[in-house]
């Protein structure tokens, strides 16, 4: 990164196609690098001081310990391992932490509703866990040093059936993850029906066709067994139209090198004819959303109108 700055002062977007680190680690570095005088912003802009970057090995250590100290006292709370006061008056730096008598650890009797809650209460926790909509707001514009530029066409919001390690999914993603993807369990599945006749009340046009999202080797095949399946359920259209040629993408990209793998890796493997209106873009998981807004602008530049990203299991 201070060898890209040696070139001159430099914005976010463009230390991110520079460097090849993701968006949010980069950030966090300049932050780091800011307050030892390493760094200074002026405006969007950032640029080197001239001051040598030394290495804080004891500050980092220490504070890599402190935190794994205050990570061992959460876990040592949540698992009742003593007076729960007592935990957080340590928690709080009290210099005199002691028992209050008071909290379950120490009477030995939980509250209501105790370890076992009414299968009623688990069942309604579940349904409302499940029937939170999670949006997937479009990206806006593509980043520097890729084919495309500009204001991104074609994509349009859409929805997942889960985030991260939703509680309401919690048996469901872990088989789904533990199949790396390939497998979809049926109550994820039906989950995403659900998410369409939820959906189906705010769109301002019915969807045409379904389309599966190009994907790397068992998650593609995912893709296109739930876009088979929400085609069968929707009496919809299914085009299979998308391809992924060539190599999985790498792990930790920032945007820039992520969506040049991306463009020519996805292809468009056979044309589309037109269509009354947007398509349903089907995949198991998302992380970034770069896969699905490259997929999008293929469709879009072959005369789709819109893609409305339908997915699984959205990751953080």
């Amino acid at each position: 990164m201070l060898i890209a700055l040696a070139a001159g002062p430099q914005s976010t977007v463009e230390l991110d196609s520079a460097t090849g680190v993701r968006r949010g680690r980069l950030e966090t570095l300049l932050k780091i690098l800011a307050v030892d005088g390493v760094v200074t912003k002026d405006g969007t802009r950032w640029a080197s001081t001239g001051e040598t970057y030394v290495h804080n090995t004891t500050k980092w250590d220490t504070l890599t310990r402190m935190r794994r100290a205050e990570a061992d006292l959460m876990r040592q709370y949540a698992h009742g391992q003593g007076c729960l006061m007592a935990y957080l008056q340590q928690a709080l730096d009290d210099p005199s932490p002691a028992q209050c008598g008071r909290c379950s650890v120490c009477t030995g009797a939980l509250p209501q509703p105790g370890l076992a809650p009414a299968a009623e209460w688990l069942e309604a926790a579940r349904a409302f866990s499940r029937g939170v909509d999670i949006v997937i707001e479009p990206r806006k514009l593509w980043p520097q040093g890729v084919g495309r530029r500009g204001r991104i066409a074609g994509l349009l919001e859409g929805r997942a059936v889960a985030f991260a390690d939703d509680p309401g999914w919690g048996e469901a993603l872990r088989d789904l993850q533990r199949s790396g993807y390939g497998t979809l369990p049926e109550p994820l599945v039906g989950g995403a029906v659900e998410v369409l006749r939820r959906w189906a009340k705010v769109w301002s046009q019915r969807p045409a066709a379904v389309v599966p999202a190009a994907a790397f080797g068992a998650q593609g095949e995912a893709n296109r067994r739930l876009a088979v399946e929400i085609a069968r359920i929707g009496r919809l259209e299914m085009l299979d139209v998308l391809r992924w040629e060539g190599e999985a993408l790498g792990s930790d990209l920032s945007s820039g090198p992520a969506v040049r793998h991306l463009e020519s890796a996805i292809v468009l493997g056979a044309p589309v004819e037109p269509l009354p209106g947007p398509v349903l873009l089907c995949a198991a998981s998302m992380r970034s959303g770069w896969a699905l807004t490259v997929c999008a602008a293929l469709l879009h530049e072959a005369g789709v109108r819109g893609s409305m990203p339908l997915v699984i299991h959205r990751l953080p």
